[in-house]
Parts: structure tokens; C-alpha cells; sequence
């Protein structure tokens, strides 16, 4: 008679399971940046006439957009 597997050994096959569907999953998502959320950069490309040349250009002038109370704040520092 076969011996019943110890409980160690029940957890571990569905955990290892589980662990190799999450990398499986977020290796298809888009990347995020710290807060959870899409980056500057993929936000500044939806934008019509943005590309990753002018996403990355403008991030490394202004940084996060973080800094700006709203989009009037930042239509004025561009000089517009």
C-alpha cells in the first residue's frame, strides 16, 4: 500500500503551480513602474504623434509628471 504524501508535498506542487502561471502572466503584461501602473512612457505614447523617441525625450526633461498639480501647470512650465 502506497504511503499518503506529507503535507509539505500537497502545498508544494499547487504553490510551484502557481508561481510558474504568475511569471508566465506578468511576463505578457505591459511593464509598470513602481506605483502599479502603466509607465510615463507607454501613457505618453498613446498619445497621437508620440513615439518612444519623444516619450523618452520629454521624460528625461521633465521627469515625472508627478510634479505638475495638473496639466495646466505643466502647459505653462513648457513655455505654451
Amino acid at each position: 500500500m502506497a504511503k499518503p504524501p506529507r503535507p509539505w508535498q500537497v502545498v508544494r506542487t499547487p504553490l510551484a503551480q502557481y508561481e510558474r502561471l504568475t511569471a508566465a502572466v506578468e511576463a505578457l503584461l505591459p511593464p509598470t513602474d513602481a506605483r502599479g501602473g502603466p509607465s510615463d512612457a507607454t501613457l505618453l505614447q498613446t498619445l497621437p504623434g508620440v513615439g518612444p523617441h519623444t516619450a523618452g525625450t520629454l521624460l528625461r526633461r521633465l521627469g515625472s509628471f508627478t510634479c505638475f498639480a495638473n496639466a495646466r501647470a505643466l502647459v505653462a512650465y513648457v513655455g505654451f
